[in-house]
C-alpha cells in the first residue's frame, strides 16, 4: 500500500512541476496521430511539498519566459487540477529569452496558460538592463504584454531619482513607468 502511495505522489509531484511550468518538450518527435488513444492520468485529492524546486517557463521557439527557485513549493491536486504556492523565492524574468529582471519575495506562482508570474511578500526587484531597483508588497508580471503591475507601497530608484505610489504600471526591465 505504500508503495501505491508514494507513486501517486511522485506522479502527482511530476504533474504538478509540468502543469506550474509548462515545461516545452526537447524532442523531435510528432504529435501522437489522432487515432492513438492516451492514457488519460487522473489525479488524487492531495496535498504536496518539494523542497527547493526550480521552475521554469519557455516559448514555443524554447526561448526562456521565466524562472523561479525557492525553498518550498507547497501544492495541492483537486478535481484532477494543481496548483501551488512557492515560498522564499529568488525569480528571473525574460524578454527574447534574455534575463532582464531579478526579483526576490516571500511567495509568488506563475501561470503557464497566461503566462502571467505573481509575487508578493517584501518584493525586492533589480533591473538587469539598467540600475532600477523596485520595492513592492505585490507585483503581477504580465509577460505577453512586457508589464509589471506593482502596488502595495512601490518605491523605484533609477540612480538620483526616487517614485513612490501605492500602484506603479512598469516594463520588465524597469525603464519606463507609468500610472493607470
Amino acid at each position: 500500500m505504500r508503495n501505491g502511495r508514494t507513486r501517486w505522489a511522485t506522479l502527482a509531484v511530476v504533474v504538478l512541476a509540468l502543469a506550474l511550468c509548462a515545461c516545452q518538450p526537447t524532442t523531435n518527435e510528432p504529435p501522437p496521430s489522432p487515432n492513438t488513444s492516451e492514457t488519460d492520468v487522473s489525479l488524487p485529492d492531495a496535498k504536496f511539498q518539494m523542497a527547493n524546486p526550480t521552475l521554469e517557463q519557455q516559448d514555443e521557439q524554447g526561448k526562456v519566459i521565466w524562472r523561479l527557485q525557492a525553498r518550498l513549493l507547497e501544492a495541492e491536486s483537486k478535481e484532477n487540477r494543481a496548483q501551488g504556492i512557492l515560498t522564499e523565492v529568488r525569480g528571473t524574468l525574460y524578454r527574447e529569452g534574455k534575463p532582464v529582471l531579478r526579483f526576490t519575495a516571500e511567495r509568488a506562482r506563475a501561470d503557464s496558460e497566461t503566462r502571467i508570474v505573481e509575487a508578493w511578500g517584501n518584493v525586492r526587484a533589480q533591473s538587469l538592463a539598467n540600475n532600477a531597483q523596485m520595492r513592492a508588497g505585490r507585483i503581477r508580471w504580465d509577460s505577453k504584454n512586457d508589464r509589471i503591475r506593482a502596488s502595495d507601497g512601490v518605491q523605484i530608484v533609477w540612480d538620483a531619482f526616487e517614485l513612490q505610489d501605492n500602484q506603479l504600471n512598469v516594463d520588465t526591465a524597469l525603464e519606463r513607468v507609468w500610472g493607470d
